[in-house]
């Protein structure tokens, strides 16, 4: 993975793991779930811009497409819809 892609994924994770909680994401979170979708990042990104939410609009965009270990690792950290 290359380091631009790398950050990217991290910063959708930081996002992700950030909007809506009034906790903050620990380290040890966002590197599970970067780690569980590292692979979808990179094969539903791909080439997307980093920055800006530009990654976490593309994972929401691809939700039915995520791995179930993607789907399951955001779930533990992403508040319940209301």
């Amino acid at each position: 993975m290359t380091r631009s892609l790398e950050k990217a994924g991290m910063l959708a994770v930081l996002l992700v793991l950030g909007v809506g909680s009034a906790q903050a994401a620990t380290p040890a979170q966002g590197r599970a779930v970067m780690q569980a979708c590292k692979t979808d990042v990179q094969s539903l990104c791909k080439g997307v811009q980093s920055g800006g939410g530009h990654i976490m609009a593309c994972l929401k965009q691809h939700a039915d497409s995520l791995s179930e270990p993607c789907k399951a690792e955001l779930q533990k950290h992403m508040p319940p819809a209301p």
